[in-house]
């Protein structure tokens, strides 16, 4: 038979056991909290960036048509000229 020493002892060990495995477990949540945080930061940078290239993507075809226009209405200036 255990004495009462005996059992306060192994519930002190126990108590520490599982105060040590709740520190864990919240140096856990809060790590992966910290994840999740740069994450979300790392998802509005890149939805920053897709939006921006979309912008810039929108802007070259503008320009690109720009040039088309303008090639096609010298070619034509220039061929009513060699026509005259």
């Amino acid at each position: 038979m255990k004495t009462l020493e005996e059992l306060l002892e192994e519930t002190n060990k126990k108590l520490e056991t599982q105060t040590l495995l709740v520190t864990n477990l919240q140096t856990q949540v809060t790590n992966f909290q910290s994840i999740i945080d740069q994450k979300d930061l790392q998802l509005g940078t890149s939805s920053e960036l897709s939006k921006e290239l979309e912008k810039q993507l929108k802007k070259e075809a503008r320009t690109k048509k720009f040039y088309k226009i303008t090639t096609t209405i010298g070619a034509a200036a220039v061929l009513l000229l060699l026509v005259q």
